[in-house]
């Protein structure tokens, strides 16, 4: 049976409910765990919507296991994507997150892609 990229969506959607879930219920590990599926998926397949929703979940789960710096990065990674796709809710929940970094909006993302290299993986 061939997966239609809506099976993708669907499962990279699901996976990323259930990691939020977990992170609500401070089941860190599963978050965790629920958020590496998802994004291998995403990845995977391609899917750039599903990506970019991930990592954006992904940095706040992610507080609980690196620094504040690196989960500034793997938001950053999902700015780079949503501006390239044009995914206004990614960019927009990560203007509202720049101001409470003390940003000023999606300029704070834009000017940190311009002196930041991008990963191999973004």
């Amino acid at each position: 049976m061939k997966i239609k990229p809506q099976d993708n969506l669907d499962k990279i959607l699901e996976l990323n409910n259930l990691a939020t879930t977990a992170l609500a219920n401070d089941d860190h590990a599963s978050a965790l765990h629920y958020s590496t599926r998802a994004l291998k998926i995403a990845q995977d397949s391609g899917d750039k919507v599903g990506e970019c929703a991930v990592l954006l979940n992904r940095g706040h789960i992610m507080l609980n296991y690196v620094t504040h710096e690196e989960c500034v990065l793997i938001w950053l990674q999902a700015y780079r994507i949503a501006k390239q796709i044009g995914f206004t809710p990614v960019l927009e929940a990560l203007e509202e997150m720049s101001i409470q970094l003390r940003g000023e909006g999606l300029e704070f993302w834009e000017t940190l892609s311009l002196v930041t290299p991008k990963h191999s993986d973004d």
